[in-house]
C-alpha cells in the first residue's frame, strides 16, 4: 500500500458559521489486513462524527472516529489498483490518490551452512617431581624467671589544708520569660534569637499545637485546613467562592471565583482578539496579566470575554479577571462547590498557538468542555455560534 505524496491536497477554509466545519488534515494512512473485512485508518486532525470517507466514489462504513483518527471498512474483496480516496464533510473535502497492491508470497528460507570440525585438544604436560621435606629445627631451652623486688615502705599522710575564704555573692539573674501572672498553659519556644511566649487558646474547645511557617500556633478543629483564615469552599471577601489556595510561606495566594457568569447570553460569545497574537501564558497565577495584555492590545470589543471579566464588579471589588488555562482547570475541578454552571464550554484568557494544522494563524482561545473527565479537556477555539460561558475570578495574598 502506498500513498502518493505528490497528490496530497488540503482544503483550508475559515468560516464564522458553526455548521461549516473545516476539512480534515491527514498525516498518515494505514490499512489493516489482519481483520476481515480490511480496515483503513486516517490519522491527523479535524475529524468529526459527520466525516465521510469515500473510495472511488463509494462511501465507506465508519467504525470509529476521534479528533485525531477515523477508521472505516474497505470493500471485500479489494482488488489491487489505483483509487480516489476522499475524506470530508458536507462543506469541505480532502482528496488524494491511493494505490493498493496485494503482498506477494514469502520466498523459501535459505539452507543452513554446515559447521566446521572442532580442532584437536592439546596434550597435558607431565607433573614435575616433589622436592624432599626439610629437617625440623630444634626447640631452644626456656630461660629462668627473674627475682621479684621487695616492696617499699608506705609514706606518711600529709596534713589537711586550710579552707579558703568564701567569695562574694553573684548579681541577681534577669527575670525569666514567663513573668508572674502569665496565663495558665502558656508555652514558649526558641525562635533562633530569643524565647517567645505562646498564649494558650481561649476557647473552651480542643486545640492542636502545630508548627507552621517557622513558628508554633494553636489550631482548633474548626480551623483545621485553613490557610490565612481561608479554606476551599469558604465565601471570599468579595462574596465569591474560594476554589484554590496556593499555599506557601510566609504568605499564600487565595483564588476566589464569581458565583455567576458574566455573559447572560453565551451563544456566539467572542473570546478577545481576532487575527492578533497577544502573547499570553497558561500557568496558575497568569490570568490577571493575560487579561491586562488583551486589554492593552486594544483589539477586544466591549462584549469580548476578557473585557466582560475585567469590568465585573461586586461588593466593592473590581479586581476580577478571566482565568488562565490552568486556573480554569482548577475552577473546573471545583464546579460542584462554585455552582451556577451552564451546559456550555468556558473561555480562558490563554490563547492557542496558531499552527499549520489550523485553518488560520489567529490567536485562539482555549476552552474546557462541561462533561469531560476529571482534569479537564483543552483544545483550540476560533469564533462562531457556540455556547461559551465567561466566569471571572480574583486572587489575593494572605499571611501564612
Amino acid at each position: 500500500m502506498t500513498l502518493r505524496s505528490g497528490s496530497l491536497a488540503f482544503l483550508l477554509m475559515l468560516s464564522s458559521i458553526a455548521t461549516q466545519a473545516a476539512a480534515p488534515v491527514v498525516n498518515k494512512v494505514t490499512v489493516n489486513e489482519t481483520v476481515t473485512p480490511k480496515t483503513i485508518t486516517l490519522t491527523g486532525s479535524g475529524f468529526l462524527t459527520s466525516t465521510v470517507i469515500k473510495l472511488s466514489g463509494t462511501q465507506l462504513t465508519v467504525t470509529g472516529v476521534s479528533a485525531s483518527a477515523i477508521v472505516a471498512r474497505l470493500p471485500s474483496p479489494l482488488a489491487a489498483g489505483d483509487y480516489l480516496l476522499e475524506a470530508g464533510n458536507s462543506s469541505q473535502i480532502t482528496r488524494w490518490n491511493f494505490t493498493y497492491g496485494e503482498v506477494g508470497p514469502q520466498g523459501p528460507a535459505g539452507a543452513t551452512g554446515a559447521m566446521g570440525p572442532a580442532g584437536p585438544t592439546g596434550a597435558t604436560g607431565p607433573a614435575g617431581p616433589a622436592g624432599p621435606q626439610g629437617l625440623q629445627g630444634m626447640m631452644g631451652l626456656p630461660g629462668e624467671p627473674g627475682a621479684t623486688g621487695a616492696a617499699g615502705p608506705a609514706g606518711p599522710q600529709g596534713e589537711q589544708g586550710l579552707q579558703g575564704v568564701q567569695g562574694p555573692q553573684g548579681e541577681p539573674g534577669a527575670p525569666g520569660l514567663l513573668a508572674p501572672g502569665s496565663a495558665i498553659g502558656a508555652m514558649a519556644y526558641w525562635n533562633g534569637t530569643a524565647w517567645v511566649e505562646i498564649p494558650p487558646p481561649q476557647a473552651a474547645t480542643d486545640h492542636t499545637l502545630v508548627f507552621r511557617c517557622g513558628s508554633p500556633r494553636w489550631i482548633s478543629a474548626a480551623g483545621s485546613g485553613t490557610v490565612g483564615g481561608y479554606k476551599v469552599g469558604d465565601t471570599g471577601p468579595a462574596g465569591g467562592v474560594i476554589f484554590h489556595i496556593a499555599d506557601s510561606c510566609p504568605s499564600a495566594v487565595v483564588y476566589e471565583a464569581a458565583r455567576v457568569d458574566q455573559n447572560p447570553n453565551p451563544w456566539g460569545q467572542g473570546w478577545g482578539c481576532s487575527g492578533i497574537v497577544v502573547g499570553t501564558q497558561t500557568g496558575v497565577g497568569t490570568g490577571a496579566a493575560n487579561t491586562a495584555a488583551i486589554a492593552a492590545a486594544g483589539c477586544a470589543g466591549p462584549s469580548a470575554a476578557a473585557v466582560l471579566a475585567a469590568n465585573y464588579s461586586v461588593n466593592g471589588f473590581d479586581d476580577w479577571y478571566l482565568p488562565s488555562r490552568d486556573e480554569l482547570l482548577l475552577l473546573f475541578q471545583k464546579w460542584s462547590i462554585v455552582g451556577n454552571k451552564v451546559s456550555c464550554i468556558y473561555y480562558s484568557s490563554s490563547e492557542g498557538a496558531g499552527t499549520s494544522a489550523d485553518t488560520n494563524s489567529l490567536a485562539l482561545g482555549v476552552w474546557v468542555g462541561d462533561n469531560t473527565p476529571a482534569g479537564g479537556f483543552f483544545r483550540k477555539f476560533s469564533y462562531g455560534n457556540e455556547c461559551v460561558g465567561v466566569r471571572a475570578i480574583r486572587s489575593f495574598t494572605v499571611s501564612n
